[in-house]
């Protein structure tokens, strides 16, 4: 199914659950924990309909980035606290044009765009290491970058909770180790507990969704339940 039709179908009404907000909060907790007292300038980056704008402050402020028409219209209709700027348009695009302007962020977001980020010309993947590195010249010397990875798990042993974890660090691991200028300050792991049974009431689940829970799905990329690998760098030279 392409991203544009996710929207209308009803395929991403999980991320507006209160049981996905473990996707979200770990990440702003700690960052604000890094920033604190000055308010976060979030930059996210594959924003959708800007559901982690919803668990901002007031003080702070939010720019949301996504090529999907049908999403931000779903985000310029939520109650959002922080004041709040989107925009339409390929990420990558959108970072040259930032990088070329010299706009910096304290917070730069990357939830769930990793191995999923498409240019929106050419209908290729970009490249994840420069776009990562794109993130970093956005931001302020003291600043961090946030990549929250869901990945699903279920029951069996072969792919449960600790399994999948291990896994999806490894898959974002060598990405860091190519970005030499930023290093590792924080990884966190939340569970979505609950929101299984959100995902098998959905009109249209997601196709990484398996009904079953006892049984190890046939690709890694897929799993009963759902959780978040979260993995916050900052900037070497500070």
């Amino acid at each position: 199914m392409h991203d544009l039709d996710k929207y209308h179908t009803g395929y991403f009404d999980y991320l507006e659950q209160p049981e996905n907000a473990t996707r979200y909060t770990p990440a702003i907790d700690q960052l604000r924990r890094f920033h604190h007292p000055a308010p976060l300038r979030v930059l996210d980056l594959g924003c959708g309909a800007a559901v982690l704008a919803h668990y901002l402050d007031e003080d702070d402020t939010y720019t949301g980035v996504d090529h999907d028409p049908i999403g931000l219209a779903r985000a310029h209709h939520r109650k959002l606290r922080p004041a709040v700027r989107f925009h339409q348009d390929d990420t990558v695009r959108f970072l040259d044009e930032q990088i070329n302007h010299s706009n910096t962020w304290n917070v730069v977001v990357v939830a769930g765009v990793l191995f999923h980020n498409i240019d929106t010309r050419t209908g290729n993947h970009h490249d994840d290491l420069a776009f990562l590195a794109r993130c970093l010249d956005v931001l302020e010397p003291t600043g961090h970058l946030s990549i929250i990875a869901p990945f699903a798990y279920t029951d069996d042993e072969r792919s449960d909770w600790f399994v999948q974890a291990r896994w999806k660090h490894s898959t974002i691991a060598p990405l860091l180790d190519g970005l030499g200028e930023a290093h590792l300050v924080a990884e966190i792991t939340s569970r979505q507990l609950g929101l299984e049974r959100r995902l098998a009431a959905q009109t249209t689940p997601p196709d990484w969704f398996v009904s079953d829970a006892a049984t190890a799905p046939t690709s890694p990329y897929h799993g009963h339940y759902l959780a978040t690998l979260t993995l916050i760098v900052e900037l070497t030279q500070r």
